[in-house]
């Protein structure tokens, strides 16, 4: 079994050394990657896991989850993605009483539009990109929204003057029928050595509910279509998690 996943990650790795230009992965980080896949290839990016901490009014939780991510490329300047976590744990304790459950998370189905030709010059960006996705109730009862979130997001790319260097901005509004916020994020990422990046990112939501979070990360990927990631960030405001981190593992293939 262990034999037969190593084999498989040499292939992955080796179709992406064989691939001229490949797009960004989407791990780690809360933005979403400025750009789209290749016709007919696939992504898929693991959380090998995210784990979020909190510890309010004598209540401490943990939250781990596998989150996975799978991404086509359909037609020129076109992705599909279906994202969730198949396995999630949480664990609570609130004095001398600990619960602990553990499920599956809702489903999310979106697209990817590279919007660059177009829109890049608007904003004197290198790249542009749109995403939309909806979030289907098809997680376990404990881990489900009780009404489908939509997501609506743009995210822009600028290359800086030193190589390697770059700055992303996004905004995306997500809602539901109870409630609606934006999501205000930008990340600045510099390569530390010819194949390892570290970044830095601030997030801010405003609308019905207001947080914001400070964090960073480290991407280490020694080929095109294979990546090691880590990353954590850190509750500033709002009533989110306090602290969240998480290791993470990506391929892409034709």
């Amino acid at each position: 079994m262990i034999k037969m996943l190593w084999l498989s990650l040499a292939v992955f790795t080796c179709c992406g050394l064989a691939a001229d230009e490949w797009p960004d992965f989407d791990r780690p980080g809360i933005l979403f990657a400025p750009s789209v896949l290749p016709v007919g290839a696939w992504s898929i990016e693991l959380g090998l896991p995210e784990v979020s901490f909190s510890n309010r009014e004598q209540t401490r939780s943990q939250e781990t989850e596998l989150h996975t991510m799978l991404r086509y490329g359909l037609m020129p300047q076109w992705e599909l993605q279906l994202e969730m976590a198949p396995y999630i744990r949480q664990r609570v304790r609130q004095g001398d009483v600990r619960h602990t459950q553990s499920g599956y998370s809702d489903a999310r189905l979106g697209a990817r539009y590279d919007a660059s030709p177009t829109l890049a010059p608007w904003f004197a960006a290198d790249a542009v990109a749109l995403q939309a996705g909806i979030e289907l109730g098809t997680g376990q009862r404990e881990f489900t929204e009780s009404s489908n979130a939509v997501d609506i997001g743009l995210v822009t790319s600028w290359d800086l003057w030193a190589d390697g260097h770059a700055a992303d901005i996004m905004l995306q509004w997500q809602g539901s029928r109870s409630s609606s916020s934006w999501f205000l994020a930008t990340t600045y990422g510099a390569p530390v050595a010819s194949d390892v990046t570290v970044f830095v990112e601030t997030g801010i939501w405003f609308g019905d509910d207001s947080a914001s979070v400070v964090g960073g990360g480290l991407v280490w990927r020694p080929s095109a279509g294979f990546q090691l990631d880590s990353f954590i960030l850190k509750r500033l405001s709002g009533d989110i998690a306090d602290t969240q981190w998480g290791l993470g593992i990506s391929w892409m293939w034709l």
